[in-house]
């Protein structure tokens, strides 16, 4: 394995040639490892082992209990990561799923991103020990991006025909875009490996003049050889080191969203600030906090915060706001969130399947902005395009701008302001996003506006079932759900509304939890003291 990537980095040369990198940036540490595989050319063989992500360390320990050294390359791969028992199809976790001697190979439960942190930090142990460190890279077909469970990489799967090569090799097309999109999901690894000056010897499509991986047996100019320079000019580019370059993410949350914000920017070496609306609980202040992020509780609402972090954005040096609602001018990453949450669609689907329910009667989903609400309608009415479900969606009280614009009945969205104080915390936003509002006022059968008792009520349900159901600790913007579809089915008051839903014992109802405990001080109060309690109906939740 060392010496394939050796050989790429400078190819055959006499003993009498000056060695120099073929990229002009490489570092001083990249430098110095290439001297030295030149230094040792034809004199010595340097032993190597490989070892697999959902165990780096299992092949190395056992070379050192039978020889008593580690070898003195280090080898592993970012891999296809195969899930669950798909490592048993795909030789992820040993080759061919050779288990003998090593023991039995066992699947793996890890997320992707758990696996490939796990082997940043093993690589930075290793170097630490003075180890050459040379990874891999198994890709699947950038049509599936990571998503194909090993599957894709074989071309027994997915030997890609002429048109769809040129396709993938053609710039600023929709292949050659996924293609981009693939290498951006390895690139915050390897740049944590380059900040922390660790020279690595980088194989992605290894093996190329076989037959069995996707782009093998690809020769002539437009084949093999154009994949791995455009691989080479992409992680080398101008434009991608501005791009992964220091960047601060501008965002506005009460909780959950900014939380995830900081969290990425953590992960990418990114600075992030996250302003809060007033009110915004200590506890997810402090959340926030714990992953580097300046964050700020703010003397005004949500949407006012959202502008503060834009104007902000605008006004830093590669500063990026990272919002899930839109306006005009800023659709994009809008559009790339509410993707995101289209994933959370898609895997309940998934599971409500296993559970042999093919089709929900009814998706009961809350609502801030709509971008979460406008994703899993927009999934659930193009996954059943002739007979979708009923899609009920949920606002709090003092912020139901959806509602409010469902109510006004002229197809133009509807802006709440003041305070747009709630229990539901993470639905208090007067704005809707633009994108989503387009989808939600085509498929939803009615906008819920709803007192905070209704979601305190869902609280204390989900906490205390009836005998033999789970229970679930959801949080105060997570529970609304259960709080409606309780008020629907068992208050006369809404029997009209019931009635026109269809709503009755054979319902197979859809509901999203969002979020969990994650203001502790706040679900006591609720749960246990019985704050905002059932019998405040004065307000009714339509």
């Amino acid at each position: 394995m060392s010496l394939m990537a050796a050989s790429l980095l400078g190819g055959c040369a006499s003993d009498n040639l000056k060695i120099s990198p073929v990229n002009p940036d490489a570092s001083q540490e990249a430098r110095q490892l290439l001297e030295f595989l030149y230094s040792i050319r034809g004199r010595y063989t340097l032993a190597g082992q490989h070892n697999f992500i959902s165990d780096p360390g299992r092949y190395d320990s056992v070379v050192f209990a039978m020889t008593g050294k580690h070898p003195v390359v280090w080898g592993s791969d970012f891999s296809f990561n195969a899930q669950g028992d798909n490592v048993r199809d795909y030789h992820h976790c040993g080759p061919m799923n050779l288990t003998s001697p090593w023991g039995e190979c066992l699947p793996n439960n890890k997320s992707t991103e758990e696996l490939r942190q796990g082997l940043v930090e093993e690589i930075k142990a290793r170097h630490a020990e003075g180890r050459i460190i040379t990874l891999m890279w198994h890709c699947c077909f950038p049509a599936e991006c990571n998503d194909c469970n090993g599957s894709s990489i074989w071309t027994w799967k997915n030997r890609p025909p002429q048109l769809v090569w040129e396709e993938l090799t053609t710039e600023g097309t929709r292949l050659n875009l996924q293609w981009k999109a693939q290498m951006n999901t390895v690139i915050p690894y390897l740049r944590q490996l380059r900040d922390a000056r660790i020279p690595i010897l980088w194989r992605p499509y290894h093996e190329m003049n076989g037959v069995w991986f996707w782009w093998c047996a690809k020769p002539g100019e437009n084949g093999f050889k154009k994949l791995w320079i455009m691989t080479y000019d992409y992680l080398t580019s101008e434009a991608f080191r501005k791009e992964f370059g220091q960047a601060t993410f501008f965002t506005a949350t009460d909780g959950n969203h900014g939380r995830g914000v900081a969290w990425a920017a953590n992960k990418l070496g990114q600075k992030s600030v996250v302003h809060m609306p007033k009110g915004s609980s200590k506890s997810r202040f402090d959340n926030i906090a714990k992953e580097g992020a300046k964050v700020t509780i703010e003397e005004v609402n949500y949407d006012d915060c959202v502008r503060m972090a834009a104007a902000e954005a605008a006004q830093t040096e590669h500063g990026v706001i990272v919002q899930d609602t839109a306006w005009d001018g800023y659709e994009e990453i809008p559009s790339w969130i509410m993707q995101g949450y289209g994933t959370m669609a898609n895997e309940a689907a998934d599971q409500l399947r296993q559970c042999s329910v093919n089709r929900p009667t009814h998706v009961f989903v809350q609502a801030g902005v709509g971008s979460l609400a406008g994703a899993v309608v927009g999934f659930f009415a193009n996954l059943f395009p002739n007979d979708p479900p009923k899609f009920v969606v949920m606002e709090a009280e003092a912020a139901d701008c959806l509602y409010q614009g469902a109510l006004a009945n002229d197809g133009k969205p509807r802006i709440v302001t003041g305070d747009l104080k709630t229990i539901m915390a993470g639905l208090a936003c007067g704005e809707p996003n633009t994108i989503s509002w387009d989808i939600l006022r085509n498929h939803v059968s009615a906008f819920i506006s709803c007192p905070d008792w209704v979601s305190a009520k869902g609280m204390r349900m989900l906490s205390s079932p009836v005998k033999g159901d789970p229970r679930v600790v959801s949080g105060e913007s997570g529970a609304v759900g259960m709080g409606v579809l309780d008020a629907i089915m068992c208050d006369d008051t809404y029997k009209e509304l019931r009635d026109a839903l269809e709503l009755d014992r054979h319902s197979r109802v859809l509901m999203f939890s969002t979020e969990g405990n994650t203001d502790p001080e706040k679900y006591r109060r609720v749960v246990w003291d019985g704050e905002y309690p059932t019998d405040d109906t004065s307000q009714k939740p339509y």
